[in-house]
């Protein structure tokens, strides 16, 4: 099975509380797309029984009855958000988490067309945002379990256009400009310290022999040959050839 789960409820109904809506799973050849929603229904066109028994709540995905070899396979997801909205009466404010425990995504591009944009902040800091004419693209990579999502500011007219769960709240644009100057530097220094912690260990030397070690080879090879001799094997193979070849049995 291939999947994409959801921390908040995955519903094909409306609900009274933030949700996403499954609007279509297009599978792989040979594969059955699948949702199971938040009250474990699963809502597939075969093999819904099996799909019941392997799949979590709220998760969608597809399921391929003879199992996926390795591989590269496409699937395309489309769901419709249904976010918190706060609202202070001029502006509009999301925080989007698209992902948070997931493999190293090594290209990521996050498309949004214009709808009253006034400021759009992506997380990690690392990606870019690029401006056309109908909105914004949003491109970089996210590593291993590495937060993923956008926050967006909004002008006061696009709240006809989400449909979503409005809260109310004060100051927007300058809460949010202080949260991501905060944030920014914050990942900036993590950063700053995972850099300087690798240069470091590029630059390290190996490990000196510690001087009890020197001491024991020295006191060993300058040992008289009937000394030498009678150790072991393992301990005469540390000396030069010339005191090897000198010891009967060596």
């Amino acid at each position: 099975m291939l999947y994409r789960a959801w921390e908040v409820p995955l519903s094909v109904e409306r609900l009274d509380r933030p949700y996403v809506e499954p609007v279509r799973v297009e599978p792989p050849i040979g594969a059955v797309g699948y949702v199971r929603d938040h009250y474990g229904r699963v809502w597939a066109s075969a093999h819904a029984q099996d799909i019941a028994t392997l799949a979590e709540f709220d998760e969608a995905g597809c399921y391929n009855p003879e199992r996926f070899d390795a591989g590269e396979y496409r699937i395309r997801y489309v769901f419709k958000l249904h976010p918190p909205i706060r609202y202070d009466g001029e502006h509009c404010h999301l925080n989007l988490l698209l992902a948070d425990g997931h493999l190293p995504y090594l290209k990521v591009v996050i498309r949004i067309v214009d709808g009253g944009l006034v400021e759009v902040a992506p997380y990690p800091a690392s990606m870019r945002v690029l401006k056309r004419e109908d909105g914004v693209e949003i491109h970089g990579s996210s590593g291993m379990d590495e937060v993923l999502g956008v926050e967006l500011l909004l002008k006061a007219e696009a709240l006809s256009l989400l449909e979503g769960f409005v809260e109310e709240a004060e100051g927007l644009e300058a809460s949010m400009a202080w949260a991501n100057r905060l944030y920014r530097a914050q990942y900036l220094l993590v950063e700053g310290l995972r850099l300087t912690s690798m240069l470091l260990t590029l630059l390290s030397p190996d490990p000196p022999r510690s001087l009890p070690e020197i001491w024991e080879g020295e006191a060993l090879c300058d040992s008289p040959i009937s000394q030498l001799c009678s150790k072991s094997q393992e301990e005469a193979m540390g000396c030069e050839p010339r005191l090897q070849e000198r010891c009967p049995g060596l």
